[in-house]
């Protein structure tokens, strides 16, 4: 049994706020061969949930951030969604899961992610710009 479903984190999550991190979790993890939140039809299912956490205030949350990282590690088997580009032209860059494009190709300004994950974009060969094929 998961412990926020067991109760050992004390209090910490109300029902819907677990519901709200499966969900975001699910997407980064369902399907195993591609999971949903690096497809097309369906990286919804990762921002619809990331957006909500981010509105209840819960980017700094353990389990937020564990799963934000997760879910940039999954840029290297998966690559980025292909994003509806006029929803995604509405978002700005401080939302950044709605921006794994940039990610993945190293142009977003780092400056602008969140600490915890700042450090592995940086550091990260999976997001280095590949010039030799130009």
């Amino acid at each position: 049994m998961d412990k926020r479903q067991s109760g050992e984190v004390k209090g910490k999550y109300t029902k819907d706020i677990i519901e709200l991190i499966d969900d975001y979790e699910s997407s980064i993890v369902v399907p195993a061969f591609h999971p949903s939140a690096y497809t097309y039809f369906n990286y919804w299912m990762m921002t619809d949930p990331r957006d909500e956490l981010y509105r209840l205030g819960l980017d700094d949350d353990p389990e937020v951030k564990k799963l934000d990282l997760q879910l940039l590690k999954g840029l290297k088997k998966f690559g980025p969604p292909d994003y509806n580009l006029e929803e995604q032209a509405q978002k700005p860059l401080k939302l950044w899961w709605w921006h794994l494009d940039k990610i993945y190709d190293k142009t977003y300004p780092a400056e602008l992610l969140p600490e915890h994950l700042r450090e592995f974009y940086l550091s990260s060969v999976i997001f280095q710009k590949n010039m030799q094929h130009l």
